[in-house]
């Protein structure tokens, strides 16, 4: 990364084969310990509630959010915000991107 020629493409690739590999594993403790052993957030929720998915996150494990991990949760929440997408991701123009279906993977939007 510390270059002055990036391969974006190349960078797309690997992370593409990145999270083929990650939604693979998921896919397969999944497999192993349930559906319900796995709870997904959407990260623009995570971005508008923080708090709210931190609730509901505990709930569906069974736990409860203590003031500890709210707190932490609170203070945590502007980096979140200052790491949201921007319209222009990374300087990749609109032709290069594409949408993908990534096989195995069984979380929909």
């Amino acid at each position: 990364m510390f270059s002055d020629g990036v391969d974006l493409r190349e960078i797309a690739n690997q992370m593409i084969e990145t999270f083929d590999l990650m939604i693979s594993r998921q896919n397969a403790f999944r497999d192993r310990h349930g559906e319900t052993s796995i709870y997904d957030i959407h990260y623009t929720e995570q971005l508008r509630d923080p708090i709210g998915q931190m609730r509901k996150l505990y709930a569906h494990f069974d736990e409860p959010l203590t003031r500890e991990a709210e707190t932490a949760t609170r203070a945590a929440a502007p980096l979140r915000a200052a790491g949201a997408p921007r319209s222009r991701p990374y300087g990749i123009r609109q032709p290069t991107q594409r949408s993908i279906r990534i096989p195995g993977c069984r979380h929909t939007a």
